[in-house]
């Protein structure tokens, strides 16, 4: 989970609503979803990995296409999938806070917890927790022997664009237990992310009145696949019953 990734996708979210919703639409709704993932702690990264197919990337260029888009559509979601507080001296140095600093002058709405979070101990986790300026989500990481979230943690956002309710939950990686030293995720376990999707689906969709759900996954590519398969595009993209126009990722 090392590759950097930067995905704008444009959502267009149906134009019709069930009878009597008072948030009916005649036109439909232009939301747009940047996503990062894999920071690991690069807000600057002036190399060039020759050899690796990458092009130099940080956070500060980043920055710059954000704001870019920001200025040319109207409804943005900035996004990113996790492992952010690992990565470089500076990170291990100040425990994180260059990066989260930046994500919060750039105003993300939210992070999942990737399995690097973990990596300086709950200490130094806990700190850049409460310093983001965003919520940090995860729906499947629990405090050991409780049905609660880790500390700090919530488990979706919602977002509202012109009466359109759009919904984010995140996952971490079971892996993460295979990686770690035992000591630093000693507080926290991993439940199984199929089940809590459709769990939080079902009620995100039903008590929150989503029209869209969004998965911000920390998951990898194959448990990606296997977790879109297992649950449905309907439960996802149908708002109240009646099925949205039309909608696409890039």
């Amino acid at each position: 989970m090392r590759d950097w990734l930067f995905i704008a996708a444009l959502c267009s979210l149906g134009a019709t609503s069930a009878p009597g919703d008072e948030r009916q639409h005649e036109d439909p709704v232009l939301i747009t979803l940047l996503h990062t993932a894999d920071l690991h702690g690069q807000v600057y990264y002036p190399g060039d990995s020759e050899g690796l197919g990458r092009k130099p990337h940080g956070l500060t260029r980043v920055g710059t296409l954000v704001e870019e888009i920001r200025d040319e559509l109207p409804h943005v979601l900035l996004l990113d999938s996790g492992d952010t507080i690992h990565g470089t001296p500076e990170d291990w140095h100040f425990g994180g806070m260059g990066i989260i600093e930046g994500m919060n002058a750039l105003g993300y709405d939210a992070m999942a917890v990737g399995n690097h979070e973990f990596d300086f101990g709950p200490e130094v986790l806990q700190r850049a927790l409460r310093e983001s300026s965003f919520p940090w989500l995860t729906a499947n990481v629990l405090q050991r022997g409780a049905e609660e979230l880790m500390e700090g943690a919530k488990p979706y956002l919602i977002r509202e664009f012109e009466g359109v309710r759009v919904a984010v939950f995140g996952l971490t990686t079971l892996g993460t237990v295979d990686i770690q030293w035992p000591g630093t995720i000693a507080d926290v376990e991993f439940a199984v992310p199929i089940e809590i999707s459709r769990k939080w689906v079902s009620r995100l969709r039903e008590e929150k009145e989503a029209d869209l759900v969004v998965a911000l996954s920390h998951l990898g590519a194959r448990s990606d696949r296997r977790l879109a398969a297992a649950v449905r595009p309907d439960d996802l993209f149908r708002r109240r019953g009646t099925p949205s126009s039309s909608y696409s990722f890039g």
